[in-house]
C-alpha cells in the first residue's frame, strides 16, 4: 500500500489517501486547503482518472473558495474522468437534512453547492441501504454530508457505479464506499418513440443498421444478389482448383398451397414468438374460405386446412418461418457429421445451405453420403412441413438483350426519353449491379436505346440527330439526363468494394476474404498483378474501382475517417485533408524510416493520451524547416479514438455514405468534362409541354430536320428545293427559318410590340435564347417572354411542316393568331 497525507490544523482538517500500487499507478498528487487529489492510471483497463478527497469547512465563504479552487483545477486538466468524494459539509435539498431548521444561510449554501456540481459536470450517484451519513450523537439531527460525485465520462465507463453506506461504531459519520455493480437484466425489449419517425435521419439510420444484420452460417438470410455472389465464387474456386463440389438447387412444388399449419405454429414457438402472436396467426389461417370457378361460375365457399393465401402480405414471412425448419435440419446434420459442406478459401469457410425466400441451394462435397443426407432431410422436411420437392422444375438465367427488345412493343411514341430512363435503363439494372457488362452487350443495349429514342425499328433506319455522348450529359450541360450505362455499371460495381470494407462480418465478405485476403487486395497498386486464381467478377471489381481506364477515381474520391488507426496507411492514404501526407509533404515522407506503417504504428498510447513516435533517417535541412513546421501543425489535428475502428467516408455526399447516384456523376464528369450551359439550363425550367421542350433542345443543338441539315447528313435533295418554304428566297437553315426569314421576323416584331420591346434579333439561336435576360428587368418578365418565345418557335415549326407535308399555304395573320391562342 502507498499513501498521501494533507496534515491537520490542530485536530481538524486532515486528509489521508491510501491506494494499492498493484491496481493504481499515481502520476501526480496535488492539494490545497480542503482537498487532496491524485491523478493516475487504473492498471485494469488503462483508464486515466483524477480522484479528489474533500473535507469542506463549515463556513460558506470558505466553502465557496474551495468550490472555485476545484473548478479552476478541473478547467485546467485534460483528464475527463473525475471522482470527488468526502465530507462536503453541505446538503443539496431539504430532504437531505432532518432535525434542524433550514434558514436563509443554509438555502444559500445549498444553491452554491448545487451550482458547483453543475459547473463541474458531476453526477450524484444513487445510494443504497441508508439515506443519511451523519448523526448528531444524541440522535436529534441527521444529514447527508458525505457522498461520491463522478463525471459523466466515469459513469459511461462504469455505468453500475453505486455508493453504499456502511455501519458506524465510533465516529458520528458513516463510512461510504463506491462499487461498480453489473446487473444482467437480460436482453432489452425493443421500444420505439413516435418522435423517431419524424426525424429526417431516421430512414438512413435504419437502412444502415439493417444492412449490417445478417445471420452467418448455413441458414444465412442475405440479399439474393449476395447469395448469387457466394455461389459464383464457390463455382469459380471449384473450377480453377479442380475441387469437386455438389450443388443442388431445390424448388418446392406448390409451395404456398401445401404448408402445414401445425408445423408453422411449432416453428413460431421455436423461434421465440409468444403465445398471443401464435394465436393471432392461427386465427388468420383458420378463417380462410375459398371458392373455385367451374365453367366460369364460382362454387360455394369452403374452408381450407393447409397452405398460405397467395397475395397475402404475411404469406412470404410465414413461408420463411416454415423454411427455417430446413435450415435447422441441415445444421443438425452438419453438426452430427452426416453432411459435409463445401469449404471456401484459405480460411475454409463452411457453406452448406443458402436460402432466399423460396430459393434453396445445397452445397457440399460430392459424396454418396451427402446425397443420401439431402434426400433424407428433404423427405423428413416434406413429412412435417408439407413442402414437397418439384424434381421436374429447373430454370437458368442468361444475360442478353432480348428481354429489353420485347418492351419496345408496349411503349408509345410519346415520352420516349422518359421511358428510356424508367424502363430500358432499368431492365438490366440487376446485371449492372453485379457484372461488368461486356462491350458487345453494352453496345447492343445502347443501340436499342438510341434507335428507340429516334423512332427506328428493325425495318427502317432514321437519323440520330445528336451524338449519344451528348444525350447522356446532364440536362444543364445540353443532354437529356439519360444514364450512360458504362459509367452507371461502374458506379454500381464500386458499391461492392464499399460494402466489402464495411460489412466485414457477413458471409459473402468472409468467403471473399478467405479467397483473396482483406480489403488491401483491392488497392490500386495491386491492380496490375492479377492472380490467375481470381474470378472474373473479382477482377472486374478491382478494375472498375482502380483501373487505369477509370482514372483511379475511387481512391481519389474516398476519404478515411480516423478511428484507432489500425487500417490507415500513414503516408499513402488520405486521412488528413484532400491529399495524402506523401503528396502534401514529399520531403518529409522520404526522410521517414516508417514508410509502410499504419497510423497506429506511428506512436503509442499513454493511458488515454496518444503520443507520436516518428523515426527519421537524418536531421532536417534548413530548406525543409518550413515543410516540417506545417507537417507538425497538421498532425496535431489528428485525434485517434481507441475503441473505434477506422472507416471510409464519401465526401461528395453530406451523409458521408456511398451512393450510386453521386458516384455516377463523379465518373461521368471525369470521362466527359464540361461546363453548365445557360441556354439548356433555361429551357428545362420553362412551364411548357414536354414536346415543346424537346423541340427547343433540338433547336439549340441544330438537330432539326431542316433542308441544310438533311443535306449535310447525306440526303440527296434537289438543290432547287433547298429554299425556305416560308419566304422562298434564301436557303433553309435553322437561323434563317426561326430568326432572319421575313415571315419569322414579322412574327417576332408583332410579339415584341406586346411588351414594347425594341431589339434587333441575333442571328445565332443560342444568343437569341439569352437576349431576354438583358431586355427584361425582373424574373417574372423573363419567364413570361421565355414562354412566349417557345410558343413562337413551336408555331413557326408547325407552319413550316404544314407547308412541306400538307401543302398548306402560310398566312401571317393566322400564324399570329396561333401564337396568341394556341391550345397546345
Amino acid at each position: 500500500m502507498e499513501s498521501a497525507v494533507s496534515p491537520a490544523i490542530n485536530s481538524a482538517g486532515g486528509l489521508l489517501c491510501l491506494w494499492n500500487k498493484d491496481y493504481f499507478s499515481v502520476l501526480n498528487i496535488f492539494s490545497d486547503k480542503g482537498y487532496l487529489g491524485m491523478e493516475g492510471i487504473l492498471k485494469q483497463g488503462g483508464h486515466r482518472v483524477i480522484i479528489v478527497n474533500v473535507y469542506a469547512p463549515c463556513n460558506n465563504a470558505q466553502k465557496k473558495v474551495l468550490w472555485d479552487s476545484l473548478k479552476q483545477k478541473r478547467a485546467g486538466s485534460s483528464t475527463n474522468m473525475w471522482c470527488i468524494m468526502g465530507d462536503f459539509n453541505s446538503v443539496r435539498s431539504k430532504e437531505e437534512r432532518q432535525g434542524t431548521r433550514i434558514g436563509e444561510y443554509d438555502a444559500v449554501d445549498m444553491r452554491e453547492f448545487n451550482k458547483f456540481i453543475m459547473d463541474m459536470g458531476l453526477q450524484d450517484i444513487p445510494v443504497e441501504e441508508r439515506k443519511f451519513t451523519w448523526f448528531r450523537p444524541n440522535g436529534t439531527a441527521r444529514s447527508k454530508l458525505d457522498r461520491f460525485l463522478i463525471s459523466s465520462e466515469w459513469l459511461t465507463t462504469w455505468p453500475g457505479s453505486t455508493q453504499y453506506i456502511l455501519p458506524r461504531n465510533i465516529s458520528d459519520h458513516y463510512p461510504i464506499v463506491m462499487k461498480n455493480v453489473l446487473l444482467d437484466w437480460g436482453p432489452k425489449p425493443f421500444r420505439t418513440l413516435d418522435c423517431w419517425f419524424k426525424d429526417n435521419n431516421f430512414r438512413g439510420i435504419v437502412e444502415s443498421i439493417w444492412k449490417e444484420l445478417s445471420v452467418t452460417g448455413s441458414g444465412a438470410f442475405v440479399l439474393k444478389e449476395k447469395l448469387v455472389l457466394v455461389v459464383n465464387e464457390i463455382i469459380d474456386e471449384a473450377k480453377k482448383k479442380r475441387k469437386p463440389c455438389l450443388i443442388f438447387k431445390v424448388d418446392f412444388e406448390k409451395a404456398y398451397d401445401s404448408v402445414n399449419w401445425e408445423f408453422l405454429a411449432y416453428m413460431m414457438k421455436r423461434l421465440g414468438f409468444c403465445q398471443k402472436w401464435i394465436l393471432w396467426i392461427k386465427e388468420c389461417l383458420h378463417t380462410s374460405f375459398v371458392s373455385v370457378l367451374i365453367n366460369g361460375s364460382p362454387t360455394s365457399e369452403f374452408q381450407v386446412h393447409r397452405g398460405l393465401r397467395q397475395g397475402d402480405p404475411l404469406a412470404p414471412f410465414l413461408f420463411i418461418i416454415v423454411a427455417e425448419g430446413l435450415s435447422g435440419l441441415m445444421r443438425s446434420a452438419s453438426l452430427n457429421g452426416k453432411f459435409n459442406g463445401y469449404h471456401v478459401g484459405a480460411e475454409n469457410i463452411p457453406v452448406s445451405l443458402l436460402r432466399y425466400a423460396g430459393d434453396t441451394v445445397f452445397l457440399g462435397e460430392p459424396s454418396i453420403d451427402n446425397v443420401v443426407t439431402i434426400k433424407s432431410v428433404m423427405r423428413c422436411f416434406e413429412l412435417v412441413s408439407g413442402l414437397k420437392v418439384n424434381f421436374h422444375k429447373s430454370c437458368f438465367g442468361v444475360i442478353g438483350v432480348d428481354k429489353i427488345r420485347k418492351y419496345l412493343f408496349s411503349i408509345s411514341l410519346a415520352g420516349r426519353i422518359c421511358l428510356i430512363n424508367s424502363i430500358l435503363s432499368a431492365i438490366p439494372l440487376y446485371f449492372l449491379s453485379f457484372f461488368r457488362l461486356p462491350k458487345i452487350v453494352l453496345k447492343e443495349i445502347v443501340s436499342i436505346q438510341r434507335k428507340f429514342m429516334w423512332g427506328m425499328d428493325d425495318k427502317e433506319t432514321k437519323i440520330c440527330w445528336v451524338k449519344w455522348e451528348k444525350v447522356t450529359m446532364p440536362k444543364n450541360r445540353g443532354g437529356l439526363g439519360i444514364k450512360d450505362l458504362d459509367s452507371f455499371n461502374i458506379s454500381m460495381l464500386a458499391k461492392w468494394r464499399w460494402n466489402f470494407f464495411h460489412q466485414s462480418d457477413s458471409l459473402w465478405t468472409q468467403v471473399l476474404r478467405s479467397k483473396y485476403g482483406g480489403y488491401a487486395s483491392l488497392l490500386d497498386e495491386q491492380h496490375n498483378s492479377q492472380p490467375s486464381h481470381c474470378s472474373e467478377w473479382w477482377r472486374d471489381i478491382k478494375k472498375s474501382c482502380g483501373g487505369e481506364d477509370e482514372l483511379r477515381w475511387f481512391d481519389s474520391t474516398m476519404r478515411w475517417k480516423l478511428g484507432d488507426g489500425k487500417e490507415i496507411r500513414f503516408w499513402q492514404d488520405k486521412w488528413l485533408g484532400d491529399q495524402s501526407l506523401l503528396e502534401a509533404f514529399p520531403r518529409i515522407s522520404v526522410n521517414s524510416n516508417q514508410q509502410q506503417n499504419k497510423v497506429a504504428d506511428m506512436g503509442t498510447w499513454e493511458g488515454q493520451e496518444w503520443r507520436w513516435c516518428f523515426q527519421w533517417r537524418r536531421n532536417w535541412f534548413d530548406r525543409e524547416n518550413e515543410q516540417w513546421a506545417s507537417f507538425q501543425l497538421l498532425i496535431a489535428r489528428a485525434k485517434l479514438q481507441k475503441q473505434i475502428k477506422d472507416s471510409w467516408s464519401w465526401p461528395i455526399e453530406s451523409s458521408g455514405m456511398y451512393t450510386v447516384n453521386s458516384t455516377y456523376k463523379v465518373i461521368h464528369n471525369m470521362r466527359y468534362p464540361g461546363l453548365v450551359d445557360i441556354s439548356f439550363q433555361k429551357i428545362w425550367k420553362l412551364k411548357i409541354p414536354p414536346k415543346a421542350v424537346k423541340l427547343m433542345w433540338r433547336l439549340i443543338h441544330n438537330a432539326l430536320p431542316t433542308i441544310d441539315n438533311l443535306q449535310r447528313r447525306g440526303l440527296g435533295l434537289d438543290s432547287d428545293d433547298s429554299h425556305c418554304v416560308l419566304c422562298n428566297e434564301h436557303p433553309e437553315t435553322e437561323s434563317h427559318l426561326f430568326l432572319s426569314c421575313k415571315v419569322a421576323d414579322h412574327v417576332w416584331k408583332y410579339c415584341h410590340a406586346w411588351g414594347s420591346i425594341s431589339s434587333i434579333l441575333p442571328q445565332s439561336v443560342p444568343q437569341h435564347f439569352l437576349q431576354y435576360a438583358h431586355l427584361c428587368y425582373n424574373q417574372e418578365e423573363r419567364e413570361k417572354w421565355d414562354t412566349i418565345r417557345s410558343a413562337i418557335t413551336w408555331c413557326i415549326w408547325q407552319a413550316r411542316n404544314n407547308k412541306v407535308f400538307r401543302g398548306k399555304n402560310i398566312v401571317v395573320e393566322e400564324l399570329e393568331n396561333n401564337i396568341t391562342f394556341n391550345p397546345e
